[in-house]
């Protein structure tokens, strides 16, 4: 997973990722916000041409992203360590019954620097 400023000057931010399991898609998402509203969004591909918009929302060492719509709603709930470089998350699915469950856990450390 990377993460970086949009080229050009746009204060977008790029984030990426390649995972080495032949079942999980690469992908790309580019997160920005609406400056009239104050509302955070992040535009999500994949190598499967899977295409999502999450609302999103980062306060309080958490990192939050959810969407309502077919073909399930999902949300993202992420940590930040008290340093700043692991966030601990997971993603979840609702099922039927209007519940939440584990899709799968993440965790993402900060390399170098």
């Amino acid at each position: 997973m990377s993460f970086g400023w949009m080229e050009g000057g746009a204060p977008l931010l790029v984030q990426r990722w390649e995972i080495e399991m032949p079942e999980a898609p690469n992908g790309t998402a580019i997160i920005g916000c609406d400056g009239q509203n104050d509302g955070y969004f992040q535009l999500y591909t994949d190598d499967r041409d899977v295409q999502r918009i999450y609302e999103m929302s980062l306060a309080d060492g958490e990192w939050r992203l959810w969407r309502n719509g077919e073909p399930f709603n999902q949300r993202f709930t992420g940590t930040f360590s008290d340093d700043g470089r692991t966030i601990t998350a997971r993603w979840e699915v609702e099922d039927d019954d209007g519940g939440f469950r584990t899709d799968f856990d993440v965790k993402y450390t900060k390399q170098g620097g």
